[in-house]
């Protein structure tokens, strides 16, 4: 924390005073924990000064209504972060698959074949194709179709999965 020299005779005119919070950002979590911890401090802070100079000038205690924001982690009550870092390393390799076997960075029919075979499975290699084709050449539904179709049906498969693993939650 770093508070200027003349602080308080600042306030004392009725000028804006600056503090200055230096966090370290390498945990962003607690960094972020922390900001909200002085923001709230900052804010009381300012209440009190402004009853207090209200209470001067006026010659009485005003009263002021207040509306309080209250933060609360509903799914991560301790804010750690480690439990989500598996995830999201796992999340970020399974797109970086998918980006490679799209074709968006390497056409599809230069792979081997054994991998040409399993972008079939890939919904974005469909997607691809049909933003090619449609931004690029022009070309319409009569030409797009079975690629359409394979989005659909793959679609179709990953929602009618959903619905049986929610049955089986829910049931």
């Amino acid at each position: 924390m770093t508070i200027e020299h003349g602080f308080s005779e600042q306030l004392r005119r009725g000028e804006t005073a600056a503090v200055q919070a230096l966090l370290d950002g390498s945990d962003s979590n607690t960094a972020g924990v922390v900001m909200g911890y002085l923001g709230r401090m900052s804010n009381d802070y300012n209440t009190r000064l402004q009853l207090r100079f209200a209470e001067r000038h006026l010659g009485m205690k005003p009263r002021i209504g207040r509306v309080e924001l209250a933060c609360r982690a509903w799914f991560n009550d301790n804010l750690e972060s480690p439990p989500f870092y598996v995830p999201a390393v796992i999340t970020n390799i399974l797109f970086v698959i998918t980006m490679l076997l799209s074709g968006f960075a390497f056409p599809i029919e230069s792979m081997p074949v054994a991998v040409q075979w399993l972008t079939l499975l890939n919904p974005l290699r469909f997607y691809m194709v049909t933003i090619r084709g449609i931004f690029l050449k022009g070309v319409g539904f009569g030409i797009l179709w079975p690629q359409l179709a394979a989005l659909t049906a793959i679609g179709l498969a990953v929602l009618l999965v959903a619905v049986e693993r929610f049955r089986k939650t829910v049931g």
